[in-house]
């Protein structure tokens, strides 16, 4: 199938440090993928250009492989926007990241957008909710709760007294933070 007819996905990878995983999302992209990944875009405050330099060389040395998988030959793009991710922040920053040049040159637009943290560490929670609020494709794997920067995170849980009501509990662990992440919409599977 021609990247033309496949529908375009733009990864937007948040807190992406070095840029290994985008890298490896475009190099080792599956031919049965319902979606291209036309374009990633990590979201993080630090910017490495030596790191920058290393993944466009090694994007450079695959995209021959890449144009014989791809009949029209679009290669897809990574970029780097160096801000903070907050769900306010996101409207912004997703202006930014689709440059004029690929409105001009014809390029395919993305027609999906898939919010990505792998280990976000304080966004974890901000990717979500501009996830759901803007109803995007989301994928997380948390790392840290930081609890003690957010207090008010709380999870309900049975009492102990047998009465059958619920109680209201400080999120404390990564357990419960996975549930209080889940529970922010019934639509969320772990």
């Amino acid at each position: 199938t021609s990247v033309e007819h496949t529908p375009q996905m733009h990864v937007f990878d948040v807190a992406g440090g070095k840029g290994h995983l985008s890298l490896e999302l475009i190099l080792h992209q599956l031919q049965s993928l319902t979606h291209a990944i036309s374009r990633c875009t990590i979201v993080d405050p630090v910017v490495r250009k030596s790191d920058a330099k290393k993944r466009q060389s090694k994007l450079k040395k695959a995209e021959s492989r890449l144009r014989k998988q791809n009949d029209d030959g679009v290669v897809a793009n990574i970029d780097h926007i160096a801000t903070y991710f907050t769900k306010d922040s996101f409207p912004e920053i997703y202006a930014q990241s689709i440059p004029n040049d690929d409105l001009k040159e014809g390029r395919p637009i993305p027609t999906t957008t898939l919010l990505l943290g792998l280990h976000p560490d304080e966004c974890t929670e901000d990717i979500l909710d501009a996830a759901l609020e803007h109803n995007l494709s989301v994928a997380i794997i948390p790392c840290c709760l930081f609890s003690y920067l957010y207090p008010s995170r709380m999870i309900k849980r049975s009492s102990d007294g047998g009465d059958g009501k619920d109680e209201e509990v400080p999120v404390r662990d990564y357990n419960d933070f996975l549930q209080y992440l889940l529970d922010k919409d019934e639509s969320l599977q772990p």
